[in-house]
C-alpha cells in the first residue's frame, strides 16, 4: 500500500474532470485500515472519503484530504437453502460483473441491474436502482469499517435506513463508514420483473422467453440506445433525481401538461421523469462551454471535450432554474458533488 502525493483525479471519476487529491490511496486488504488510520494520525489529516469507481460524482474542486480507493475483489456463497442463497461481495467488484455473476449461478433478483456502472461497495450507498427495481430489494448486510468508532461492524437492512438514490451511508455515515463486503440474499426460483415500460415493450415486440439472462441483455440493449459508454463520451450517468410531487402538484400540472408521464408511488405521492420535465423546457441536445446534455437522454450531462467542473456546475444549475420557473418542482442532484 503506497500513499500518493497531490494525485490527479481525472481517470477515477467518469465525467473525466481535472482535479487533484491532496493524498490517495488504494488498498486490497482489510488489514490496511490500520495502515490508514496511523497515516491520518500522524499526518493530522481530519477529511478523508471513499472513492469507487467515480461514476456517480462531480470533483468541484482540489479535494484537500485523503482520497481512499477500495479495491477488494472475492465473490462467495455464505449461505443457502432450497429457497435462497446468501452471496457476499468484495466492495471493490464491479457491480456489472457481480449481476452476470448471480445470473450464472442462477440466483435472480438483480438482473434488471444490468449495466449499472460502479462497484459492489457504493451501490448501496446510492441505493442505485433502475428498469422497476432497486438494489436494497435483495440487500441482506454490509460489513466495513467505522472510523468513528474505529471497528468493524455489520449494518441489517433496517440500519441501512434506504430510501430513493439514498442510505445511511450517504447521510449520518457519509465519509465515516467504509464498505468493505456486501451481501446480498438472492432467490433460487425466477421471478420476472418488467413492469417497467420500455421493458416490458421490448418483450412484447421481441416475443422472446422471460429468463433472468434475456431481462438482463434487454436492459443492456436499452440502455445502449439511450445512455451514453462514459469511456467514449465522459458522463456521470442521471445527473438529477426524477421529482416526487403530491397529487395536488400532479392534477395542476396534468392541467398544463396532458402528456406528463408520472409514477404512482402511493395514493398521494408521485414520481416524475427528470428527463421529460429538462427535455420540454428545451435543454435536450444543448450546451453551454464544453459541458452539455446528451442528445438521446437529456438526464445525462456530458463532458463534450475539456469541460471543467464550472462549465458543468453552470449548466446544471441553469436547468435547475429554467424547470423551477417553468414547473415550480426543484430538481435536486443525484451525482454526489464533492
Amino acid at each position: 500500500m503506497e500513499i500518493l502525493i497531490n494525485y490527479n483525479l481525472k481517470k477515477l471519476n467518469t465525467l473525466a474532470i481535472e482535479h487533484y487529491a491532496s493524498y490517495f490511496v488504494n488498498f486490497n486488504n482489510e488489514n490496511d485500515i490500520e495502515d490508514i488510520l496511523l497515516f491520518l494520525k500522524e499526518n493530522s489529516i481530519s477529511r478523508k472519503m471513499f472513492l469507487g469507481s467515480g461514476s456517480n460524482l462531480l470533483f468541484s474542486k482540489n479535494y484537500e484530504g485523503l482520497i481512499i480507493k477500495n479495491e477488494i475483489k472475492g465473490i462467495k456463497t455464505i449461505f443457502e437453502n432450497e429457497q435462497y442463497a446468501i452471496v457476499e461481495a468484495g466492495a471493490g467488484e464491479i457491480w456489472d460483473d457481480f449481476v452476470k455473476y448471480t445470473i450464472q449461478q442462477n440466483l435472480f433478483g438483480l438482473e434488471n441491474l444490468a449495466m449499472i456502472p460502479g462497484t459492489v461497495g457504493a451501490a448501496p450507498v446510492q441505493n442505485i436502482g433502475a428498469y422497476g427495481t432497486e438494489q436494497s430489494n435483495c440487500l441482506f448486510e454490509i460489513f466495513g469499517y467505522n472510523f468513528t468508532t474505529q471497528k468493524f461492524e455489520n449494518y441489517n437492512f433496517d440500519e441501512c435506513k434506504f430510501g430513493y438514490r439514498d442510505s445511511i451511508f450517504k447521510s449520518q455515515l457519509k465519509d465515516q463508514f467504509l464498505i468493505i463486503k456486501v451481501r446480498y440474499k438472492l432467490n433460487k426460483s425466477f421471478i420476472p420483473n418488467i413492469a417497467y415500460k420500455d421493458l416490458r415493450n421490448y418483450f412484447e415486440k421481441n416475443k422472446i422467453e422471460l429468463t433472468a439472462e434475456n431481462i438482463y441483455n434487454a436492459v443492456c440493449e436499452i440502455r445502449d440506445k439511450k445512455l451514453p459508454n462514459p469511456r467514449q463520451i465522459p458522463n456521470a450517468g442521471s445527473f438529477f433525481k426524477n421529482p416526487i410531487i403530491n397529487k395536488t402538484q400532479l392534477n395542476e400540472l396534468l392541467a398544463r401538461f396532458p402528456d406528463l408521464p408520472y409514477f404512482e408511488m402511493d395514493a398521494e405521492n408521485f414520481k416524475l421523469p427528470a428527463a421529460y420535465l429538462i427535455e420540454k423546457a428545451g435543454w435536450k441536445g444543448k450546451s453551454i462551454g464544453q459541458a452539455g446534455i446528451f442528445a438521446n437522454h437529456s438526464l445525462i450531462l456530458i463532458n463534450l471535450g475539456d469541460a471543467n467542473s464550472k462549465e458543468i456546475l453552470n449548466l446544471a444549475f441553469n436547468i435547475i432554474e429554467s424547470i423551477e420557473i417553468l414547473f415550480n418542482i426543484h430538481l435536486e442532484f443525484e451525482v454526489n458533488i464533492i
